[in-house]
């Protein structure tokens, strides 16, 4: 799968963090309601819903849980993979 277009035709790829003990790559993409999840390993993207505008992306290794801001209301999703 291509790194999928925003809802507005066009991505506002931002923030990338990577998961070194899970070998997967996280984009934000503000004008999109998807985290872009991309397997280091294979090459397989698929994609988490967010809010739209999120912003930024970080990784917590430890528990494998990733953290994005949302800039349009002010909360962060959390992700358990």
């Amino acid at each position: 799968m291509a790194i999928p277009y925003g809802q507005f035709g066009f991505a506002a790829l931002g923030s990338v963090a990577i998961n070194e003990v899970t070998n997967r790559i996280y984009v934000t993409d503000s004008m999109s309601t998807n985290l872009i999840v991309i397997d280091g390993t294979t090459n397989e993207v698929s994609l988490r819903p967010v809010p739209l505008f999120s912003s930024f992306v970080t990784i917590n290794p430890a528990n494998n849980r990733v953290y994005v801001s949302n800039s349009n209301d002010a909360t962060v999703t959390i992700i358990q993979q």
